[in-house]
């Protein structure tokens, strides 16, 4: 079976690789898509991410499939059913001198059973979101969902938005998303920061109230109040970048909450002294979210041509991953078989 592996750092590439065995909890998955994730697969590639990943590495987190194959203890997972985050070679596993930086960009892999593996705890990170998902979107769609419901469970936690003015800062798939998120939760009025009109006009086709060029603006704090009509109640970040949210931070009243999608561990904000920000960081969790967006997406409630830029071959990772680099894309997916329609 072929896969995407990281040769070494910064260094892709399309291999063939042997295809996995069904322990008794594991299932064996035929794998349709992967979303490419913008952020932690090109950390990963750049040997930036941590986590002391090895090399070479199957590449790839977003990924749906269907089980082809069961192990005689699996109770969790039946043939022909759907399933999130399958992988060619499981976290913190080897098989045959290759490891994982989370598998899931293969033809085939598999999902365990953890829920009835002994010694498993029932919050365990692989268990929770290696799950059986509805069919009846195309297999794009529903790894979108995965990365869709990662940012509506971050919101969720961060805190309720109704009746709240937001800045989000970004306009990648979780700025995007995350705008949606709070235009549906009721937030009073959101604008969105980002460096590209075209993404600005996307967010305001999506969500937005209005968009805020921070490469055109030397008064952000200005542009902002002007935008919101008053002071920002919550700013979220998912750009990654401290400088942008710093020069937002005279934009937010007192008391505000400051929600910290992006931003890498080990960077902080220069908050002022006195100014009661509230800063919280939520775990994403899109296995808490993962049913409610592929609701809205089956309703026709969020459209998944907002986000969905672009799909790929598995053979043309390489390709997609520079497209990425670019910036030509919200969200890209390598497609592996037919199935995926």
């Amino acid at each position: 079976m072929r896969a995407v592996v990281i040769e070494s750092v910064g260094r892709i590439a399309v291999a063939d690789l042997s295809e996995p065995a069904p322990g008794p909890y594991a299932a064996i998955v035929r794998i349709h898509a992967c979303g490419i994730c913008n952020t932690t697969d090109v950390r990963l590639i750049d040997g930036t991410y941590g986590g002391g990943i090895r090399h070479p590495a199957v590449l790839g987190h977003e990924s749906v499939g269907t089980v082809v194959e069961i192990g005689s203890e699996v109770r969790s997972f039946k043939l022909g059913d759907r399933v999130t985050r399958p992988a060619a070679v499981l976290p913190g596993r080897e098989r045959d001198g290759v490891f994982s930086a989370w598998g899931g960009m293969a033809e085939v892999g598999m999902v365990e059973d953890r829920k009835v593996m002994p010694g498993v705890p029932a919050d365990d990170y692989l268990g929770q979101r290696q799950r059986s998902v509805r069919d009846d979107l195309p297999a794009t769609h529903s790894a979108l969902c995965i990365s869709l419901a990662e940012t509506a469970s971050f919101l969720v936690q961060a805190g309720p938005v109704a009746y709240k003015r937001v800045v989000v800062g970004g306009t990648g798939v979780a700025g995007l998303s995350i705008a949606l998120w709070c235009r549906l939760g009721g937030a009073e009025r959101v604008v969105v920061l980002g460096r590209r009109q075209s993404r600005l006009e996307l967010a305001g086709t999506i969500a937005a109230d209005a968009g805020v060029n921070t490469a055109e603006t030397d008064d952000l704090p200005g542009a902002l109040a002007d935008a919101l009509s008053g002071k920002a109640d919550l700013y979220v970040d998912a750009i990654g970048s401290t400088d942008v949210a710093a020069a937002a931070l005279p934009a937010l009243a007192r008391g505000a909450t400051i929600a910290n999608y992006g931003i890498p561990d080990g960077k902080t904000l220069p908050v002022p002294a006195g100014s009661n920000l509230r800063i919280v960081t939520p775990p994403p969790q899109e296995h808490l979210s993962y049913d409610w967006v592929a609701d809205l997406v089956a309703r026709g409630i969020v459209k998944p041509e907002w986000f969905c830029t672009r799909e790929w071959p598995l053979e043309e990772g390489e390709d997609a991953f520079r497209a990425v680099r670019a910036r030509q894309v919200v969200k890209g997916f390598l497609v592996m078989d037919s199935a995926s329609d």
